[in-house]
């Protein structure tokens, strides 16, 4: 799904405050606490990064996401019968009391999403 391009100038400096408060809070992030299983979701993308992320597992995890680290590849076992490939992504998500940081996968073979943990 693309979304549209065109923003209001309330939308741009409420975006620019949003992505102050997700640096500040990335400065005290110290442990991830990962699902387990991880939670599917679905992802929409903009020039291939993800920008709003809905789990459908959690109705309470869901937003516009206003800041993004990554993506990190990596894969293996290729020598094996099933070999994986991922992207991993560090996300941070409006919410009531502040930001929520999360951590987003994909699966390159299968292209699912997934909400692979919380940062504390």
């Amino acid at each position: 799904m693309q979304e549209s391009d065109g923003v209001c100038p309330l939308e741009e400096k409420i975006d620019e405050d949003a992505k102050e408060n997700a640096k500040e809070q990335m400065s005290a992030v110290i442990a991830l606490r990962l699902f387990r299983p991880p939670l599917r979701a679905s992802v929409t993308l903009r020039e291939a990064k993800p920008v709003r992320m809905r789990c459908l597992e959690r109705e309470d995890i869901a937003g516009e996401i206003v800041w993004t680290a990554g993506p990190w590849r990596s894969s293996g076992d290729w020598s094996e019968q099933e070999g994986w490939s991922r992207e991993e992504w560090d996300i941070a998500i409006p919410a009531e009391t502040g930001l929520v940081l999360y951590r987003l996968v994909q699966d390159k073979l299968s292209g699912n999403w997934f909400v692979e943990g919380t940062y504390d």
